[in-house]
């Protein structure tokens, strides 16, 4: 059982099929590849990564051997046992291609459009202009944007990045924290929001986990928080997203009582929303969600290439798209010129 190894199979004739094996030799991953996906085995290779704790494979075999209903699992595809995850393996984007971190090396997926066709996805960003020149980029209103540091993220509301048992204590969570803000709140404004839409979005702005989602009407903004933060080990992305909707009444139902994801277009409470281009949807639980709430909508995932961070955010600083010019303040201004000189490290923040 110690003899297993794990084993960077690599498919020469069809790159897109990299991939982890457990086997005893090189020679017996590079076959088994092969043999599974119908390719020469003089087209495939196969490096060691790392020898197996007998462990680990004994549990694979225990678990994973009823449902495979085979008497020997190896040789086998490692992914199909969890064992690159526990070893610690993190999963990654690289210029658009599912990708592995293990023991400090990166292990690349080649895509379909690398593998077979020799070129790379349009929605790979390595320029300012890549990103306004992508035909993925309709011109037509409705569409709205979203920046991450990790193209791995899902976007999700503060208020779902944490477990809730039901939706129905999500709501009653929800309605005790803006119930507590607006009591505690007060003191501190000049002017009151005149309804819980300006409640809830004042509350989001100075960071209270809510149902409401950031967004931006700007891909240039989008692309600002993507890079802003990023250290440049993976690659960041934007979500692009058009629906056909009109902005919510806010006369109309409250954001707690809705059961449609609605857009919110925020009245200007800052600076901040007003330079971002900020618009905001509100996120009601998914199984409260009405039927009706299936209309027309498009996503697009854009992928910046992780090689090409530091310059795009020099070229966003040569438009005038900072932090200074985001966030206007002090604090910014302080931000900006500590990062012109060396002092900042990139964090991971939470993206527009």
């Amino acid at each position: 059982m110690g003899q297993h190894r794990l084993y960077w199979v690599t498919n020469h004739e069809s790159p897109n099929e990299n991939c982890f094996v457990v086997a005893r030799n090189p020679k017996e991953a590079a076959r088994f590849e092969a043999a599974h996906v119908g390719s020469d085995v003089q087209n495939v290779s196969a490096e060691l990564v790392t020898a197996l704790p007998p462990a680990l494979l004994e549990k694979a075999e225990k678990e994973f051997r009823p449902e495979s209903g085979r008497q020997k699992p190896w040789p086998w595809y490692a992914d199909h046992h969890d064992i690159p995850k526990a070893l610690g393996a993190e999963e990654l984007f690289l210029n658009a291609r599912p990708s592995r971190r293990l023991f400090g090396r990166n292990y690349v997926q080649h895509g379909l459009f690398e593998g077979l066709m020799g070129t790379r996805p349009d929605t790979l960003i390595r320029s300012v202009t890549d990103l306004l020149r992508s035909p993925k980029l309709k011109r037509q209103s409705n569409w709205m944007y979203r920046g991450h540091a990790d193209a791995k993220w899902v976007g999700r509301s503060g208020i779902d990045r944490h477990p809730h048992p039901t939706p129905t204590r999500r709501v009653e969570l929800e309605r005790r924290m803006l119930t507590e803000f607006k009591r505690r709140s007060r003191p501190y404004l000049r002017e009151i929001p005149r309804n819980d839409w300006e409640w809830l979005s004042l509350a989001q702005h100075h960071g209270l986990p809510t149902r409401l989602l950031d967004w931006t009407s700007s891909p240039l903004v989008a692309l600002y928080f993507a890079v802003a933060e990023n250290d440049g080990d993976r690659d960041a992305a934007i979500i692009a997203y058009w629906r056909d909707w009109n902005s919510v009444d806010t006369d109309g139902p409250g954001p707690l009582e809705t059961d449609k994801v609605c857009l919110h277009a925020p009245a200007i409470i800052s600076d901040r929303l007003m330079a971002q281009h900020a618009l905001l949807t509100a996120e009601p639980p998914v199984e409260d969600r009405s039927s009706s709430n299936a209309v027309d909508a498009e996503i697009v995932n854009f992928y910046v290439s992780y090689k090409r961070i530091a310059a795009i955010r020099f070229e966003l600083k040569q438009l005038g798209i900072t932090r200074g010019s985001l966030f206007p303040g002090l604090d910014s201004i302080c931000a900006d010129i500590a990062t012109d000189h060396g002092f900042n490290k990139a964090r991971r923040p939470t993206g527009r």
